[in-house]
């Protein structure tokens, strides 16, 4: 029970934290987890208006009428002015006169009146578009003409006819706006009775019976079909974000520690698995909510909402579930958020292997289903929509058989299926893969020994990391274990912390404190969202037993780490101090008894070291700590006992002061002489003698002594391991056997004397580098690309990048197979110009007219009664009727005799009747007729009725009889296939996915300053980008040859226009995206793969809703001049859109390649409206994104702020005083500085290799460096110290040309960086701070460098810094495999390769154990004759060791000098420690101390007694070092021992009081350091 409560409480301690990280960035989580699956959804649900057929029509009815138009009125209101009437080879003299009659009437001369005798005129009069439009009102030909009967036929655009709205109202109709007026006059001239009152129309729409007995008409038919057919995977995009973010999540927490650090403080997987699935699902379900909403009430509106609702969510729940899973085999976040984002993708896709085939086997799709989310949810939406095609709520069992579909329900299991399947599986593959069983045991008894190691043994393959390692640690002891690189240490902390698993027969045992461990890895872990308060809360929450921590426990914990002023600042603000501190703080939370600490203070200034030491110290009293470290001297002032390990095994441990005097050098003593003398002493008391005779002799100078230290106690120990430098080996090799004692003694011996003596070794016999042409830059990048892909990285991403698309096409080319050869508009444009069985070539051959009508409404009764009226009747409407006698005609009669009577039975027929005429007289007449174009010619033959009656009426004679029909004109139309566009697209997001894994190096090589340190060693921007490209571009043309050779070519190239076309816009969208990527890649540094695909699709969508857009809602006219200018518009901005357009040109998707009128010339396919404006548009993109690279690498971001005026901001102290002094710091000390060209004017030195003169750097209102003036000669090492932020790297950078310079100017032998930048990178060699390490072996990273530097010989070169850095055999090692230590030192070859008379080392010897520090420094000792060398450091040691003068720091320049100078001038105290006597209390030895000092004028301070360890400080004057020593060599002995026994010794003798008892076993002293100067100096500053 109690294993399950702490597993809850774990869990929502963790679920918190996750939901707290979210809700720290609202507006990403937003944009995730709401807006983009929500946008999606939207796009996806209406694109269902694509080819409406539109909605049945309710019916309406008006009540008003309107007088039909004049013909010159209708004309004018109309678009299209122009009316052609042919004769058709009629030639009848009333016809002509009838019709320029027409012509001639009042406001008819404004209008294009054509008047013609072959029908073939109209073909150009009235050109008609491939979408039915034309110039004209309307055409008219006549078809009879005889004193009988007169006959025409009307035809209207297409377009204009089908597409114009109906409505009930008078005069919104397509009778009323040109038919009735042309039909009108044309019959009031024949018939002669033009003055006669034109009829009233009066109409209605629609049928009763479509809203009462037929279901409306799916207005998405044709969307769904395509859903049903091949677009359902498309439909996994609205979880696309979500799988990214869960699978890149998951490995981040690997990837950065979280899960090592939730292992360690004792949170098992479950709880964190658990929290992961919580947090995600709570996260991302109310989006989906939103979606399955969205979807059922927009797209699927047939299916219960509600069913689609339940569906989506446990959708959404199994893609959480299987990206965490599919997330949980990875450890690299990138890899790991694409590899789930395609594998999503591409199982999805798979369903389509059912769509497309002939016999679906619902068995196999119910297998895959099971097994494969993604599977399950394309086929669920194909499903859908296929029921819903056929207007039927989902599912159906009939349409299911029919069509072969899964059982609808059978969704809700796999889906199911899918959550705890592969929720389970995760469990398993974190146990198989990641899992750590737990060895620790723990002991309830309350002994001494809080952690015990029995036999510790940690093996790697063949490789015994740790060996048969034992040790105790004390309850409240600080211990330290030391060693090289390599040697275990960290290994051994993390077996006891508990995430790396143990060999068998290892025990490690804790004392019941160790139930509470807390672990403070070397790499900070935290989230930069929480503030320091949450961090610990979360920690404390995680680690505790039992109740919630208290506020004051936490609030203790904060205070204790010195971090209540900023208790509420997020972790992403703190200085690197803060963090570490932050850190420790979260290692203390819960109440951790026992903590272990790997490199406490790595990376940090002395301030920060000296803090991080201060609550180190003060925890000594309620807690256990073990710590590892490099920094010899942080172990010797905090450690109660130090273990010392070489190779994985325990070589010695005891307390520093034991250690020093049993492995420790002799005593040194040195004097302030020309020859800087030195004398040994074989232990303390020889030393005080020699110390205080030198006094009395040469009383005008200094004496300095040097005490056994625990660095010799560190290399003697480990060189027996075969660590120490071989004298033997040249370049200082090692590990290169065992020595003998002499011998190494000798070599430790001489390792020490170097470190304090100048040396004068000859230089490494190294090329000096050459300027190198482009082409030989762009060969080696492009070489390196290649040795790079040999990785498993390169192998996975662009594995990705070939077989997406090619998989694709493998499967869409038996697609191809089966269909139709293309059918170009060519042909269709001969079809139309030479139609073939029509009477009237231009019109279409079939009437627009009606079914059958059932019966006609007539009134007055008696005005439509008897023979002439029968005959009139019959012959008006019997071409109507062809299927009813002329009898059953007449009967369909109905009769009224009054108007109202009339109105109310043509709205009681609700639209059965055909029309209804209500004609009192024949002068006057109301004509009712349905308002939709379909029902026309009944309405037309209305109005022949009532114009035959007038007709007859006004004639003296019987007169014509006219006859009007109605028909389309013909236009060229295009073949189509349905499947072109979601085809197309299939395609060009397979292209996207694959081109977009270009951004991944890129990004990775600028995160890691991998690029910034190629730049330095004079790699050319446009060399890097061009070798880069062209490597991609090999894989373009790779996959575009597979690709085209699938799709493109027999038996398939029949179906595509000018197929060899298409292949060049394959290889020139993949430049431009590939350059597009790159751009990306300059200013995003994380989520890059998913960024760049994001940002391709959002463009690709916003395209094709464009043109879908255009296809549907834009005037007819209009759309081939649209679709041109999205081509020119959005073609130019989007890549994906010009390989899109190149597919539809080749498949005539949207009639692009049949021009307005269908008669395009494509005999060119490369004419701009055809490929030519897919090449043009993507050249331009690839001109463009180079200019635009180019820019930004050449010209800096720094170019284009100046128009960004609302974010200018500078220092409000900005002012020209920056150039009038050195510094703002005012020293109360009188300081000579070395350097009197400190204040030197902005001119080069020509004496010195560098010189930096007066430069300043601002962000924002900050100065990050101030007026800061200094210069290095030749043979001068110059250490820039400095605290964390003061500035240091800034500098460094500046004169490396990574950042310029806002005021001063730089120069490197004579040469400006500012103006001469190329040029003078070709003088420095450059450390970063950072690992710039690419995924390439130290040698290939080396051999890549010198040919980028131009050494003739690369391999002998290559071979002698591996040497002098003892890397050799790191050769075939990958460098990110690397310790960090030997990272730097890798980072340091390559600076020294080229002898380059300048080196800027930022840090060279971060995380270097102690005797790797002292090959470096060897190293570089040896190459420093004749160059200059700048380095920063945080270990005083090393500026001690190589530095010939020091600056120092903090935003400007506070001192710059000697560094004897500096040290007599800021030293502080001699520090004094010693080794009490077991006999004596700490109040004696106090007591006595403080009288022996008190008694010599030299007073104490500090002092301080740790378990038996006393340590004091006395104020630093040169004079006073023999009387310390003297009173230390008195509390040595006793005071019986002082004086003698003078002959009254014996037994007899009384024993020496406590007082006159010797205090100390050892003591060792130490003169004021570096490091006390530096911490002095920056007092002051303060």
């Amino acid at each position: 029970m109690v294993e399950w409560n702490r597993i809850i409480r774990q869990t929502g301690t963790l679920t918190w934290k996750n939901l707290l990280v979210f809700y720290k960035s609202p507006i990403a989580s937003v944009i995730k987890a709401i807006l983009v699956p929500i946008i999606v959804t939207l796009v996806f649900s209406f694109l269902k208006d694509i080819k409406s057929s539109g909605a049945g029509t309710p019916y309406d009815f008006s009540h008003t009428g309107r007088e039909v138009l004049a013909l010159s009125d209708a004309m004018a209101a109309a678009s299209s002015q122009r009316l052609v009437v042919a004769t058709n080879g009629i030639h009848d003299t009333q016809l002509n006169n009838s019709i320029n009659a027409i012509f001639q009437e009042s406001g008819m001369s404004q209008f294009d009146l054509e008047l013609v005798d072959s029908p073939n005129v109209i073909f150009d009069s009235c050109k008609q578009s491939i979408h039915g439009t034309s110039l004209c009102f309307a055409a008219v030909v006549f078809t009879a003409f005889n004193s009988t009967h007169a006959e025409y036929v009307v035809g209207l655009d297409g377009d204009f006819l089908t597409n114009s709205p109906t409505s009930a109202e008078p005069g919104q109709s397509v009778l009323s706006k040109r038919i009735m007026p042309l039909q009108w006059a044309l019959n009031a001239q024949i018939g002669g009775f033009k003055t006669t009152q034109r009829p009233t129309e009066k109409m209605w729409d629609g049928y009763i019976y479509v809203t009462e007995f037929e279901p409306e008409e799916d207005a998405g038919a044709y969307w769904l079909s395509l859903i049903n057919l091949i677009v359902s995977p498309i439909f996994v995009f609205i979880f696309i974000i979500t799988t990214y973010h869960i699978g890149s999540a998951v490995a981040s927490e690997r990837q950065s520690g979280v899960v090592e650090l939730l292992m360690a403080q004792g949170v098992t997987t479950t709880p964190r698995i658990l929290s992961n699935l919580l947090s995600f699902s709570a996260l991302y379900i109310p989006g989906i909510i939103i979606c399955s909403i969205i979807l059922g009430e927009v797209l699927f509106v047939n299916t219960s909402t509600g069913l689609i609702f339940i569906l989506m969510v446990l959708a959404g729940l199994s893609f959480i579930v299987t990206s965490h899973f599919i997330g949980s085999f990875f450890s690299k976040s990138s890899v790991s958020g694409m590899c789930t984002c395609i594998l999503m993708v591409a199982l999805a896709f798979v369903s389509l292997s059912e769509s497309l085939a002939y016999y679906k086997d619902t068995g196999q799709m119910l297998g895959l289903s099971i097994v494969f989310p993604p599977y399950a949810f394309s086929t669920f939406i194909r499903d859908i929509a296929g029921t819903e095609e056929s207007m039927k709520a989902w599912p159906n069992a009939a349409i299911a058989q029919e069509d072969t579909m899964m059982d609808g329900y059978l969704y809700f299991v796999c889906f199911l299926i899918h959550i705890f399947g592969y929720g389970a599986l995760i469990f398993l593959v974190e146990h198989l893969r990641w899992g750590v069983p737990q060895r620790r045991e723990w002991s309830e008894t309350s002994d001494q020994v809080a952690l015990k190691l029995t036999n510790l043994s940690k093996t790697y393959g063949k490789k015994e990391a740790v060996k048969d390692f034992n040790a105790e640690v004390q309850h409240g002891s600080v211990t330290f274990l030391l060693g090289p690189n390599g040697s275990g240490k960290t290994t051994a902390l993390k077996c006891i912390s508990g995430v790396l698993n143990v060999d068998d027969g290892s025990k490690i045992q804790f004392s019941r404190d160790g139930r509470s461990l807390g672990l403070c890895p070397q790499h900070n872990v935290l989230w930069d969202e929480l503030t320091i308060v949450e961090h610990v809360r979360l920690w404390a929450s995680l680690k505790g037993i039992g109740n919630t921590p208290s506020a004051q426990e936490i609030d203790d914990v904060i205070a204790e780490c010195d971090l209540t002023e900023k208790a509420h600042a997020a972790a992403g603000t703190l200085s690197g101090g803060q963090k570490r501190r932050l850190q420790l703080a979260i290692a203390f939370a819960g109440g951790s008894k026992v903590v272990c600490i790997d490199e406490a203070s790595s990376g940090l200034d002395p301030l920060s070291r000296r803090n991080i030491w201060n609550i180190i110290q003060e925890g000594r009293r309620h807690r256990t700590t073990v710590l590892t470290t490099h920094f010899l001297d942080e172990a010797d002032v905090l450690a109660d006992h130090i273990v010392i390990m070489c190779k994985g095994s325990l070589v010695c441990q005891g307390s520093s002061i034991a250690l020093r005097a049993q492995y420790g050098d002799n005593y040194r003593i040195r004097v302030d002489d020309d020859q800087e003398t030195t004398w040994r002493a074989a232990n303390s008391a020889e030393a005080t003698q020699k110390i205080l005779e030198l006094e009395r002799l040469r009383p005008d100078l200094a004496c300095h002594v040097t005490f056994p230290t625990l660095e010799q106690v560190f290399l003697r120990t480990t060189s027996e391991f075969g660590t120490a430098v071989d004298g033997t080996a040249e370049d200082g090799m090692v590990g290169e056997g065992q020595n003998t004692e002499d011998d190494s003694n000798t070599v430790l011996e001489d390792k020490i004397l170097a470190l304090e003596s100048e040396f004068t070794g000859e230089d490494l016999n190294l090329d000096v580098r050459q300027s190198v042409g482009m082409f030989w830059q762009i060969w080696v990048l492009f070489r390196k690309r290649y040795q790079l892909l040999y990785r498993a990285s390169g192998m996975i991403v662009y594995a990705v990048n070939l077989l997406l698309p090619i998989i694709l096409a493998a499967a869409l080319a038996t697609f191809f197979a089966s269909w139709d050869a293309l059918v170009t508009c060519e042909d269709s444009y001969n079809k139309y110009i030479h139609p073939v069985g029509k009477d009237i070539a231009p019109f279409d051959a079939q009437s627009i007219m009606a079914s059958t009508m059932q019966y006609e409404v007539l009134g007055p009764t008696k005005q439509f009664q008897g023979g002439v009226q029968d005959a009139l009747f019959v012959d008006t409407l019997d071409y109507l009727t062809y299927d009813m006698t002329d009898a059953e005609l007449l009967k369909s009669r109905n009769y009224t005799d009054s108007e109202d009577q009339f109105n109310s039975d043509m709205e009681k027929a609700q639209g059965d009747a055909g029309f209804g005429i209500y004609a009192p007289t024949t002068q006057s007449a109301v004509l009712y007729h349905a308002a939709a174009y379909t029902s026309a010619e009944t309405g037309m033959s209305g109005l022949d009725l009532i114009t035959n009656r007038i007709a007859n009426s006004t004639s003296n004679n019987q007169a014509r009889q006219i006859r009007a029909r109605l028909r389309t004109m013909s236009h060229v139309e295009p073949a189509h296939n349905d499947l072109d566009m979601p085809v197309a697209i299939l395609i060009v997001l397979a292209m996207i996915a694959s081109v977009s894994t270009s951004v991944i190096y890129p990004i990775y090589e600028r995160v890691s300053n991998v690029r910034a340190l190629q730049y330095s060693n004079g790699v050319s921007p446009f060399a890097l980008w061009t070798a880069y490209l062209l490597f991609d571009t090999q894989f373009i043309i790779m996959e575009s040859l597979v690709v085209y050779g699938l799709l493109f070519i027999l038996p398939t190239n029949t179906v595509w226009y000018s197929p060899s076309a298409i292949f060049g816009a394959f290889v020139l969208f993949g430049i431009a995206s590939y350059l597009g990527c790159y751009l990306l890649s300059n200013v995003i540094r994380r989520g890059g793969y998913a960024a760049a695909l994001g940002i391709h699709i959002i463009l690709f969508v916003i395209y094709i809703v464009a043109y879908v857009g255009n296809q549907e809602g834009s005037a007819a006219d209009d759309v081939q001049d649209i679709y041109n200018s999205l081509q020119a518009g959005l073609g130019l901005i989007c890549p994906a859109a010009n390989l899109a357009r190149a597919l539809w040109v080749g498949r005539n998707t949207f009639d692009v390649l049949c021009g307005k009128y269908g008669q395009a010339d494509v005999s060119y396919p490369f004419a701009y409206a055809i490929y030519g404006g897919v090449y043009a548009n993507l050249t331009y993109q690839i001109i463009f994104l180079s200019l635009v690279i180019g820019i930004y690498e050449y010209a800096g971001t720094g170019w284009f702020q100046p128009l960004l005026f609302w974010r200018r901001k500078s220092p409000m102290r900005l002012h020209h005083r920056v150039d009038d002094g050195l510094t703002s710091f005012d020293s109360r000390r009188d300081i000579v500085l070395e350097d009197s060209r400190i204040h030197a004017p902005r001119v080069s030195d020509e004496s010195s290799i560098l010189n930096v003169s007066r430069v300043s750097k601002f962000f924002s209102r900050s100065f990050v460096a101030q007026n800061i003036s200094f210069s290095i000669s030749p043979n001068q090492t110059l250490a820039l110290l400095g605290s964390n932020g003061a500035g240091k790297t800034t500098v460094i950078n500046m004169i490396r040309g990574e950042l310029r310079p806002d005021f001063g100017d730089i120069f490197v032998n004579g040469m400006s960086v500012l103006t001469h930048l190329r040029k003078a990178r070709l003088n420095i060699g450059v450390c970063p701070q950072d690992d710039a390490v690419d995924n390439l072996t130290v040698r290939q990273t080396l051999e890549f460098y010198a040919a980028v530097k131009g050494l003739q010989r690369v391999k002998e070169n290559v071979d002698q810094v591996l040497r002098a850095l003892d890397i050799t055999q790191y050769a075939k090692v990958t460098a990110r495999a690397l310790s960090g230590g030997t990272k730097r030192k890798l980072t340091v070859a390559i600076a020294i390769l080229g002898n380059p008379p300048l080196l800027l080392l930022d840090e060279p010897s971060t995380g270097q154990d102690a005797g790797a520090k002292r090959i470096l420094w060897r190293a570089l000792q040896r190459i420093r004759a004749n160059r200059a060398i700048l380095f920063t450091t945080h270990s005083m040691e090393e500026a001690e060791a190589l530095a010939s003068k020091v600056a120092i720091m903090r935003t400007s320049l506070l001192v710059c000098g000697p560094l004897q100078t500096l040290n007599d001038t800021y030293g502080g105290a001699f520090r004094l420690r010693g080794s009490r006597c077991e006999n004596v209390s700490a109040d004696a030895a106090r007591k006595k101390v403080y009288d022996v000092f008190s008694n010599m004028d030299l007073p104490i301070s500090r002092y301080e007694d740790t378990r038996g360890i006393v340590q004091f400080f006395i104020k630093y004057e040169k004079k006073d070092l023999g009387k310390i020593l003297s009173a230390m060599e008195s509390l040595k002995v006793n005071d019986s021992e002082k004086h003698g026994a003078q002959g009254h010794g014996g037994s007899g003798s009384a024993r020496p009081t406590e007082s006159e008892m010797k205090m100390f076993e050892d003591y060792t002293l130490t003169e004021p350091t570096l490091e006390e100067v530096f911490m002095n100096v920056v007092k002051e500053g303060e």
